[in-house]
């Protein structure tokens, strides 16, 4: 089935949850050599993607998101790498102590039966300031790279936004918060606006105020009504 989508549109985005936690890691402290490298950014490096409306034909399924659902079997989470925190650009990927994501590994584990790959990504420390926050073009390509390892053989790939600071669901947080959230999943809509019903956006990866006594217990209101916002 043909169906036009609007590119800031995120169509059929589903939570999907069970396929995988987060793990612990020691992160180096590199706030110098961050800001550094940062600095050196040049405009080469940053994803050139503006917010205009654009309308594209893309192919999709005609199904229902059960029957979506029922298409994926069993799936495998690729944790503690795209996800790290506290490295250096494309050498973040690395910095809990993972190897970089190969091709041969994801053929290693869709060759067990999985069908569903989940990749975290921290986006947090790969994008420029406020209002665009536009991501860097070099870790955008990045994921895209490590997403079609899975999505080229017909698998699954579910890819999120993960372990971002800036995400604080208070209310005195909440406008800045949705912003950012809107301007950055309008990019990464945008990058992958030619894929179909195999890449799966997740929205948003544990949500919390973190820090605070309700951290791991299931919040209070004020933070789901922001979560729910």
């Amino acid at each position: 089935m043909r169906k036009k989508i609007l590119a800031f549109l995120l169509c059929g985005m589903m939570l999907i949850t069970g396929l995988g936690g987060c793990g612990a890691a020691q992160q180096t402290d590199n706030e110098n050599t961050q800001e550094s490298v940062i600095e050196s950014d040049t405009q080469e490096n940053v994803a050139d993607i503006t917010a205009e409306e654009k309308e594209y034909e893309i192919t999709i399924a005609d199904i229902s998101s059960m029957e979506l659902v029922s298409n994926m079997k069993i799936g495998w989470n690729l944790g503690n790498t795209l996800d790290a925190t506290g490295g250096i650009g494309l050498e973040s990927e690395r910095a809990w102590g993972n190897p970089k994501t190969s091709k041969e590994m994801i053929d290693t584990v869709l060759a067990q039966g999985f069908n569903v790959i989940r990749i975290p990504v921290t986006w947090e420390g790969h994008f420029g300031d406020a209002p665009e926050y536009k991501i860097h073009a070099i870790w955008l390509q990045r994921v895209q790279e490590v997403v079609d390892y899975a999505y080229d053989q017909g698998a699954y790939v579910i890819l999120n936004i993960h372990h971002e600071e800036w995400h604080f669901p208070s209310e005195e947080n909440k406008e800045a918060a949705s912003e950012q959230l809107a301007a950055l999943w309008t990019q990464i809509a945008d990058y992958f606006r030619d894929y179909d019903e195999h890449l799966i956006f997740e929205g948003l990866n544990e949500p919390r105020k973190k820090g605070t006594a309700v951290e791991w217990t299931g919040g209070d209101k004020e933070g789901r009504d922001v979560v729910n916002h």
